[in-house]
């Protein structure tokens, strides 16, 4: 299992937060979703997988549903803000 961070831009309220869950977890081999939820700045995306997943395919589901996707090269700091993680079972 792996985690990768992304930053998302244009997250403003919880429906938006979980349509853009619900489109990365809908990406083949993600197992977890978490954001942090920062008004007014990018959110911190946190992808969790069971093996690798390509970023295309993260930042292609990110903006599908209309957010802003730009990959992280460190790890995700601590913003404060409202942080928000669902956990789904492996879709069959």
């Amino acid at each position: 299992m792996s985690s990768r961070a992304f930053a998302v831009a244009g997250l403003a309220c919880g429906t938006c937060l979980a349509e853009l869950m619900d489109a990365v977890r809908a990406v083949p081999g993600v197992i977890g979703v978490g954001v942090t939820l920062v008004h007014g700045a990018p959110s911190a995306l946190t992808v969790t997988a069971l093996g690798p997943v390509p970023t295309e395919q993260i930042a292609a589901a990110v903006t599908k549903v209309g957010f802003t996707f730009a990959p992280l090269d460190a790890p995700v700091p601590d913003t404060p803000g409202v942080a928000a993680t669902r956990t789904l079972p492996p879709s069959h």
